[in-house]
């Protein structure tokens, strides 16, 4: 599930299923099976990653242009 802290208006931030796609070199990111639906994409060499509070949840960030994403499993 992505956590969509991007969405305002919530209490607290949705989280949503998306496609997690990686190989040896990237990660990417998206909301549906549209390639045009992306929401993260990076080197694996660029991004680190966190664990956050929640056991379930942890977030990714492209050390190039510091975009992050939340991860939770379901």
């Amino acid at each position: 599930m992505l956590v969509r802290d991007d969405l305002k208006g919530f209490v607290k931030p949705p989280r949503m299923p998306a496609r997690v796609i990686m190989n040896n070199s990237t990660i990417s990111i998206f909301m549906s099976d549209n390639f045009g639906d992306i929401q993260f994409s990076s080197n694996l060499r660029d991004l680190g990653a966190d664990p956050e509070t929640d056991a379930a949840c942890f977030k990714i960030t492209n050390k190039r242009n510091k975009t992050s994403r939340r991860l939770c499993g379901m």
